[in-house]
This record gives C-alpha cells, structure tokens and sequence, in this order.
C-alpha cells in the first residue's frame, strides 16, 4: 500500500513530531518533579480510563 506522500513531505512531518515531543518531554519534567505530580498523575489515570472506554 502506498501513502502517496513525498520524502520531504514525510521528514517534515517527522521533524516537526521531534520538535512536539521536545516540548512535551519539558512540560512532563516539571510536572514529575513537582509537588502536585501525583494529583498529575490521577488526572492521567481518569484520561487513559476514559480514552480506554470509547
């Protein structure tokens, strides 16, 4: 099966997924190393639940 996509439209594609995990990797390391990273971690717990639902 192909994708119909180009080479450079994929590694844009992967470039700009580096960059978002990048940031989301920062935000997730303030959150672990804070005080409030088990109320974080319940409120991930009822996200998971719910996406696990659907």
């Amino acid at each position: 099966m192909k994708a119909g996509a180009s080479q450079t439209l994929s590694t844009g594609i992967g470039l700009g997924l580096h960059i978002a995990a990048l940031f989301i990797l920062g935000v997730y390391v303030t959150i672990a190393g804070s005080a409030k990273r088990n109320t974080w971690f319940t409120i991930g717990v009822i996200f998971a639940v719910i996406a696990m639902l659907d």
